[in-house]
């Protein structure tokens, strides 16, 4: 079951799932307003019978000609090592650095 929710003058949409292995899914995303062609989402989910949860933060930045992501798994960061992933990506080639 999903649930979607648009705010098109603010650029923010918020999504909520239920799986039917019974892990909850939220993001909210928020399109453009921070400045053009910048994406901010932050993605977590939750499995109420394991009691585990999840937490990512996401950037993405898409110009002409360049394109570039960068996530952050919070829950690592608090809890083991962390975990921080940068990509970008060019018309003729790609980085990704863990």
């Amino acid at each position: 079951m999903e649930a979607k929710w648009f705010d098109r003058k603010n650029g923010l949409t918020v999504t909520q799932a239920w799986t039917t292995s019974n892990i909850l899914r939220n993001t909210v995303e928020i399109d453009n307003q921070v400045a053009d062609g910048v994406k901010l989402d932050v993605i977590t989910s939750l499995a109420p019978e394991k009691g585990t949860k999840t937490a990512l933060l996401t950037a993405t930045v898409k110009q002409s000609g360049f394109h570039s992501r960068a996530l952050l798994d919070v829950f690592r960061v608090r809890y083991s090592a962390p975990i921080a992933l940068f990509q970008l990506i060019y018309p003729s080639g790609s980085y990704f650095h863990r």
